[in-house]
């Protein structure tokens, strides 16, 4: 009559045993599978973030010395704000072991020598909005929470600077 016997295993539950993982490795796979960035790519994307600010640092002290007392003083805080933050990507940087890349020798031809308001505010939000771009890329990539948010608050910043160099410039 009805005898059990017992259940054959297939080929398929053989082979996913054999490759099924435990959730207590994930932390051993590699970054790039769940596409963020490998450490040395953040280091990279860091140090443009750096340029970028130190660029942009020098935009906002070239509207200071474009522009009346009162605006000067208006564009003093995100100058300050720009110079902060290169501050902190460096030491981010320094904190992954790495170096931060030098700043740049200042050209003869540099658009910041002598510009015009419009010409130093043009800029600023050029480069403001450049920045805006990549950390919102680049913030999706990174895997550290603590970097995340760090980019994250930056990224904010420089959303309320475009809107400030905006104001300055219908004024």
């Amino acid at each position: 009559m009805g005898k059990l016997r017992p259940q054959s295993t297939s080929n398929l539950d053989i082979i996913v045993r054999e490759y099924a993982s435990s959730p207590c490795w994930m932390h051993e796979v590699d970054p790039n599978y769940f596409g963020y960035w490998a450490d040395n790519d953040v280091l990279t994307f860091l140090n443009m973030l750096l340029e970028r600010e130190r660029l942009g640092s020098k935009a906002f002290a070239a509207i200071g010395r474009a522009a009346d007392l009162e605006t000067a003083d208006s564009i003093l805080d995100a100058e300050l704000t720009q110079a902060s933050l290169c501050v902190l990507l460096r030491q981010a940087i320094e904190s992954r072991g790495a170096t931060a890349v030098a700043p740049r020798e200042p050209t003869t031809d540099n658009i910041l020598a002598r510009p015009s308001l419009e010409q130093a505010i043009s800029f600023a939000i050029n480069n403001q909005a450049k920045l805006v771009e990549a950390l919102e890329e680049g913030t999706l990539k990174v895997v550290d929470s603590d970097l995340r948010s760090t980019l994250a608050e930056m990224l904010q910043r420089h959303r309320q600077q475009i809107e400030q160099l905006n104001l300055l410039r219908s004024n």
